[in-house]
This record gives structure tokens, C-alpha cells and sequence, in this order.
């Protein structure tokens, strides 16, 4: 390796372990794009922030967030949208959050076990259930191993098996996730910075916006985050999706950047009979296409 990258990997790696934490400067005033309080719940010695909105006794929809992110930073802009017809339930996995950062291996099925828990404390059974990215990966696997709380099953930017983590030799993922881990653990705060600039200028968050969602990507453990890559890529229900006994809802974001639109039709594909839509949208569409997403879960959730 050249003597001078040497020296610049060098002095990067010293300024980021020695120097003071820089904070980025924000335009204008800054505000929360939805103040939404919340209380916890402790599933087999996992505390879980868990959201609720709307009437108690109107009908449940049940909202679950993707990988390194939680309900609020995914769905601010459809959640007023629904809050006066349906009881909203939103849950910050473990890892993401306010819930419980829990050090160790886990599956896409404890996750789902955990919901299920948070679920049985507020007594829901029975809801539409709708899983975004990683959510979609939980949300199938609830409506697997806990039946009675899944009355809809409603699936977006996810899919049945992850590529490429799915199809990538496992020493070889392993490898890069370890390699994208190192270099998150060294630049967190860049790559914060940088998310949150990419979303402002897709409109996806707005510029009144942007210190809290950088924080919120700031609240991110790195360890963990990629901990969840080996989650997602042991995850695989392209033997049993298709068997599951509830209507389903995809919704596919055909400009999906990190969710390959191809592994969302082979999902709808494998599922029976499902209700398909097209976004054209990327994976910050539930941002960006709020409307249209409170639209297709509003008719879902109310069908017959």
C-alpha cells in the first residue's frame, strides 16, 4: 500500500478516537416531525418501547420498522394519515430505538417472538399487521409461529430470502459485514451526516427535520446494526410463505436501491393470491409516498 494512503488511514483513524465529537450545523428551526409518547414492556428480560395511537376500539394495524432504524424514524408521515381511524401500534425492535440493546446472536424469529410478547401485553390479537424492509422479514415470521395475532399481512421493500446476503457464501458475508462494520465503528457520525443530507435532498426528511433524524441515526450502536445483517441473512421463508393462511398485501418500491424490486415480486410470486401494488419509490418510499402507502393499508385493513 502506497505511504501516503498509509498515513491518511492513519491520521483518519487518530482523529476519529481522539478528536472532539463534531456536531453538524442544522438550518432554521429545528422540531420533531411527530411527537408520539410511548411506555415499555418486558418481554422474557427484554425491555421493548412500544407506540400506540388512535381509537383503542377501532380496528389494529400493527406497524413494523426495518434494519438499523425504529417506527418513528420509518413512519412519521403515515401515521397521521391513519391515526383517526385505526389503532396504530408501533414497536421499536430490540437493538433499535428506545428498546433494550441486547449484546449476542440472535434470529429474525426472536424478534418476532418478542413482538409477539409486546402484542399479547396490549392484548392484541387478530390486526392487520404490516412489515417494512427487515419489519416484512419479522412480520412474516409472526404470522408463522403466532397465527392469532395476524388477521392481514401487509409486506413492503422486503422480501422472501435478502439478496445478496442470502446468496453470498457465508465466509464471504461475513467478511464484509466485518469490513463495513469496522468502517462504521470509525465514522459514525459521517455517515449519520451523510444519510441525513441524502434524505433532506430527496425530501424524504424535512430540512425542519434534520437534527432529529440525525440524531436518531446518531442513537445507532454500530455492533449491533451489523449484528442484524447476520439475522437478515439466515432468514429464509421460500419454503412456507406461501403456505401462510392470511391475506396478504405487497407493495413493491420499484426503484428500491437496497431491497432489490425483483426479490419483492419473487416474495408476491410465492405468497397465495396476494394484493399487489407499485410504488415508485425508493427504500425511503414510506417517506417519500406516505400518501399512497396510508391509502393501500387503509383499504387493506378494511376489507372483507
Amino acid at each position: 500500500m502506497n505511504t501516503w494512503v498509509k498515513r491518511g488511514l492513519l491520521a483518519a483513524a487518530a482523529f476519529q478516537l481522539f478528536a472532539p465529537e463534531i456536531v453538524p450545523d442544522f438550518d432554521g428551526p429545528q422540531e420533531a416531525p411527530l411527537e408520539l409518547p410511548g411506555r415499555t414492556v418486558y418481554v422474557n428480560g427484554v425491555e421493548l418501547f412500544v407506540r400506540e395511537t388512535g381509537p383503542r376500539d377501532a380496528p389494529t394495524i400493527v406497524m413494523v420498522h426495518g434494519w438499523g432504524d425504529e417506527s418513528l424514524v420509518v413512519f412519521p408521515r403515515i401515521i397521521p394519515l391513519l391515526a383517526d381511524d385505526f389503532h396504530l401500534v408501533l414497536v421499536d425492535n430490540r437493538n433499535n430505538g428506545k428498546s433494550d440493546h441486547v449484546r449476542g446472536s440472535y434470529g429474525i424469529a426472536d424478534v418476532a417472538a418478542e413482538l409477539d410478547g409486546v402484542l399479547a401485553e396490549l392484548g392484541v390479537t387478530d390486526a392487520t399487521v404490516f412489515g417494512f424492509s427487515m419489519g416484512g422479514l419479522i412480520a412474516q415470521e409472526l404470522a408463522r409461529r403466532h397465527p392469532h395475532r395476524v388477521a392481514r399481512l401487509g409486506l413492503s421493500g422486503t422480501a422472501a430470502a435478502v439478496p445478496p446476503l442470502a446468496t453470498v457464501p457465508k465466509p464471504i458475508a461475513a467478511m464484509g459485514v466485518a469490513l463495513v462494520r469496522a468502517v462504521d465503528r470509525l465514522s459514525r457520525t459521517e455517515l449519520s451526516w451523510l444519510r441525513t443530507r441524502y434524505l433532506v435532498s430527496v425530501g424524504a426528511v424535512a430540512p425542519e427535520h434534520a437534527r432529529w433524524a440525525y440524531a436518531a441515526y446518531q442513537n445507532r450502536d454500530p455492533e449491533l446494526y451489523w449484528a442484524s445483517a447476520y439475522a437478515i441473512a439466515h432468514f429464509d421463508s421460500r419454503s412456507w410463505v406461501g403456505d401462510l393462511d392470511v391475506p396478504t398485501m405487497v407493495v413493491v418500491t420499484t426503484k428500491d436501491q437496497l431491497m432489490a424490486p425483483r426479490a419483492q415480486r419473487e416474495l408476491a410470486g410465492l405468497l397465495a393470491d396476494p394484493i399487489v401494488h407499485q410504488v415508485a419509490g425508493r427504500h425511503e418510499a414510506p417517506l417519500t409516498h406516505a400518501g399512497d402507502y396510508a391509502r393501500y393499508l387503509r383499504d387493506f385493513a378494511t376489507s372483507t
